[in-house]
């Protein structure tokens, strides 16, 4: 059984990926940095989970202290951390990059770029003190050759995660420390719906929920061995079946105007 923070992970897809973990009797920490959302997922967790360990903290990724603060959280109450996912994000208003504001821009690059980078500092520096541990980066859109305009903030930011870990790779070579990416793929959250709307027959096609996701992503997380490496959800044969048998996914999960159809995890 392992030790788990993820940050970001009162919803979504992080909520998925806690959930999924307490199923394999996993101690799991949650953080946001809205305090009720965390209350309220914990006590959720536990409803489901009677017998599993969750516990919650807030946490501001952007704010080095925060995220110092959650490492120490977690020592305290886990004494070992033995997997780290740096899930906390957010995405731009779906515009032009000369139509966003100062706040908007720099909002999106400190919470996926820097509170990833914080993350992955806090995680090292207590997995190298007990000389074990993974720590897990997100890829989006934009980490691999695939863009689209007015979503700047986002794309850039999530650019820079696959180089990222692989530097952070080359830092850690020799000790017992590991680095990974995961690839979700579009999922239905709150960040796709918030500016998607107007390609529903995309997201029909190429998404999925944040339980399906992590249900197949979190036993490939917990046996993966070496370094570096990248788990990916939806492959390139996926994703060309998918649009071949695209009419079996009409009004999957929004209608045609673009209207959601169910309700968010």
């Amino acid at each position: 059984m392992f030790n788990v923070i993820i940050t970001g992970s009162t919803k979504g897809f992080g909520f998925a990926l806690a959930r999924k973990f307490l199923e394999f009797k996993d101690s799991v920490i949650i953080s946001s940095r809205n305090k009720e959302r965390v209350e309220n997922s914990v006590s959720k967790l536990k409803n489901l989970f009677p017998d599993g360990q969750v516990l919650g903290t807030t946490c501001d990724v952007t704010k080095l202290e925060d995220v110092k603060a959650l490492g120490q959280f977690a020592i305290e109450n886990l004494e070992s951390i033995d997997i780290w996912i740096n899930n906390a994000g957010i995405t731009s208003d779906y515009l032009p990059l000369v139509e966003l504001t100062e706040k908007n821009v720099k909002s999106v690059i400190e919470t996926n770029l820097l509170g990833t980078l914080y993350g992955c500092q806090v995680a090292l520096k207590i997995m190298l003190r007990q000389n074990s541990g993974k720590i897990f980066n997100i890829e989006g859109l934009g980490s691999d050759k695939y863009v689209i305009a007015n979503l700047l903030p986002y794309i850039t930011s999530k650019a820079a995660i696959p180089n990222l870990t692989k530097a952070l790779k080359l830092e850690i070579k020799g000790t017992k420390v590991q680095v990974h990416n995961i690839s979700p793929g579009m999922m239905v959250t709150e960040l796709v719906v918030k500016n998607l709307t107007q390609e529903p027959k995309i997201i029909n096609i190429l998404a999925e929920t944040p339980k399906t996701v992590a249900d197949y992503m979190v036993p490939k997380m917990r046996k993966i061995k070496g370094n570096g490496k990248k788990i990916k959800f939806l492959k390139g044969w996926k994703v060309a079946f998918k649009f071949m048998t695209a009419w079996r996914y009409k009004d999957r999960f929004m209608d045609k105007n673009g209207n959601l159809l169910i309700d968010l995890e």
